[in-house]
């Protein structure tokens, strides 16, 4: 039994692989995106010598629409394949782009809507520009649709923050309960990494100190290795956790 279940997670786990033919064809899709942004660059120069400000104007936003959107293509293929099917082992690269391994699931969201909202923004100002070409209804309905993806943004961002602020607080408990232990450990004379029995115990001296009994040369110097080696502590376990926090 044990091995058919392990048979079977197995094949739920590789099937991962089966999202890579989508962002192989995502990543295709660039090229159609290249086509339109190449051609539109040809229209505008064949027309260039009756074209206005305002045309130019024009133009310009098509090219940035289109420029967002294979942005939010590469952000979607290279996120959602790190995320969901494989990392991407370009480590030493030096073109690798610095949120590229950072970006989980949360982050995407985030980046999408953010990126759909200027491309929303991008096509209105189009449309504020050539008001005379729409109907008063066509104007407000994409008013309506953009403000809609701009709510959509605000309320995906404050659930990110309330979530962030949550796990925030509950790791904060965590971590504060962890210091408190290792630092009894510290107290008792336990080495916080190897748990190892040093010299002496150093609660009684701290005892001592505290109801003013002067410390020995000896027992002032095992004080002081104690609290450095806590202070080292601390500083490692900042750095462990900030390299969870990224992944690494």
């Amino acid at each position: 039994m044990k091995k058919v279940e392990f048979l079977l997670e197995k094949v739920i786990f590789a099937s991962r692989w089966i999202l890579a033919p989508f962002y192989l064809g995502l990543s295709l899709s660039l090229l159609v995106l290249l086509y339109e942004f190449g051609r539109e660059i040809i229209h505008f120069f064949t027309i260039i010598h009756e074209t206005d400000i305002a045309g130019v104007l024009l133009f310009i936003l098509s090219l940035v629409d289109i420029s967002l959107a294979a942005n939010l293509l590469i952000i979607v293929i290279f996120s959602g394949y790190e995320n969901f099917v494989s990392k991407i082992h370009v480590e030493n690269h030096e073109d690798k782009p610095e949120w590229m391994g950072h970006v989980d699931f949360t982050d995407l969201k985030i980046k999408l809507i953010s990126s759909i909202v200027a491309i929303s923004g991008i096509h209105l100002l189009k449309i504020f520009m050539n008001l005379d070409k729409y109907s008063k209804d066509t104007i407000i309905l994409y008013v309506v649709v953009h403000l809609t993806f701009v709510l959509s943004g605000v309320l995906l961002a404050m659930m990110d923050y309330i979530m962030n602020r949550s796990i925030s607080k509950h790791s904060k408990i965590k971590n504060k309960k962890f210091d408190l232990a290792i630092r009894d450990d510290v107290k008792q004379g336990f080495h916080p990494l190897t748990l190892a029995k040093p010299r002496k115990p150093v609660l009684r001296k701290i005892k001592q100190n505290l109801f003013g009994k002067k410390l020995s040369p000896l027992e002032q110097h095992q004080q002081k290795q104690n609290k450095e080696l806590m202070e080292n502590y601390k500083k490692e376990m900042m750095i462990y956790r900030k390299r969870q926090k990224k992944g690494i």
